[in-house]
């Protein structure tokens, strides 16, 4: 066999290797995108109006970390409100905690660290105050 055969034969193997390629993508369709994606893009809006109804008030939610404690400091102005603290664990949905917003009259709220499992947390603040959503930016946080 000379080099011209190898070289076609070559050609041949990589183009049915690019066609099979082809046929099995186009028939293993597994549904990538999300059954409810028109909800959670619906969602996904609200989320990001909460956002920036957070961003227009005097100041933004603040997060201090002690060893003992994680320290909230929220804008002034919120008063009559219902909400949440959210931690979330990227890693394990069923670990998610939620701490009810209990905001002492310095506008602050400390949540223990001692119960949190160690790794990474994404904590944000969601809340309702005269009928507008609120939410906080995502803080991420690492409890070694």
């Amino acid at each position: 066999m000379n080099w011209g055969t190898k070289i076609v034969i070559s050609l041949g193997v990589f183009i049915a290797f690019i066609a099979s390629l082809g046929v099995f993508m186009m028939i293993s369709n597994d549904e990538k995108v999300e059954k409810d994606y028109y909800e959670r893009d619906l969602m996904y809006e609200k989320e990001i109006q909460a956002q920036r109804n957070a961003q227009s008030l005097s100041a933004e939610v603040a997060l201090d970390i002690s060893d003992t404690h994680l320290i909230f400091s929220f804008p002034k102005e919120i008063k009559e409100y219902q909400g949440k603290i959210l931690f979330l664990r990227p890693d394990n949905a069923q670990k998610d905690q939620t701490f009810e917003m209990k905001l002492e009259k310095n506008q602050m709220q400390k949540i223990e660290v001692m119960p949190l499992q160690k790794g990474l947390w994404k904590i944000k603040a969601q809340w309702q105050m005269n009928g507008k959503l609120y939410q906080s930016k995502v803080f991420e946080w690492i409890k070694y």
